[in-house]
């Protein structure tokens, strides 16, 4: 008789805890169910540099449609491609800040000539400066054949063959420059014998010979 209430009354002492796991594992079970069915990624918000990402970019990111926001381990991709930031807005949203991009690896050619290599070429920080060189000129949609560097300075030859000189130190003012006299003077109405755009000066220098870099 004893023994058997003393079995009695372990067996019920143990039912709360039991129960309590029994709820823990529903809720769990719920809050995964919940995740995999609806906190899936359906929009990235990118920026590159401060600027909206250009497809480049955005094409290296797409795979992470539908994936889970919360369970996703996004330092496999991101730290491969930028350093990063990275922030969710519920339900199906992931806000990335993306700096130093390695969109593409580069290699120099026989004529100091980029071109896009299938393995790492160069040193990370040249090879930094060409993408994000790059990807400025495809952000302000500047057109161009071919990028050369020389003495520290990207020669870039446009599609019209004006050949644009810009600081590999000052990216972003150079492109900036670059883009604001494209866009707002009608070069060959200055002169017809304009072959280059300096971006290296306070204010951007148009000359009619090339500079001896």
């Amino acid at each position: 008789m004893g023994n058997n209430r003393r079995n009695y009354l372990k067996n019920h002492s143990n039912l709360p805890r039991n129960i309590s796991l029994i709820s823990y594992g529903l809720v769990l079970f719920f809050l995964i169910f919940i995740n995999q069915s609806f906190f899936k990624i359906k929009m990235i918000e990118c920026q590159q540099n401060k600027q909206p990402c250009p497809k480049a970019t955005t094409d290296k990111l797409g795979h992470l449609y539908n994936q889970s926001l919360f369970f996703t381990n996004f330092d496999d991709t991101l730290s491969q491609i930028a350093d990063y930031q990275i922030s969710k807005k519920l339900p199906d949203t992931i806000i990335l800040e993306l700096e130093n991009v390695q969109t593409n690896y580069y290699q120099l050619n026989d004529e100091n000539i980029f071109k896009i290599s299938q393995e790492e070429k160069l040193e990370k920080d040249l090879n930094s400066k060409i993408n994000n060189l790059v990807s400025g000129l495809e952000q302000m949609e500047i057109n161009y054949q071919n990028i050369r560097l020389e003495n520290n300075i990207f020669i870039i030859l446009l599609n019209n063959n004006y050949r644009a000189l810009i600081d590999s130190t000052d990216l972003e003012n150079g492109i900036y420059k670059l883009n604001q006299i494209l866009n707002n003077i009608e070069l060959k109405e200055i002169d017809n014998d304009i072959k280059e755009i300096d971006t290296r000066y306070k204010m951007p220098v148009l000359k009619t010979k090339e500079t001896v870099i």
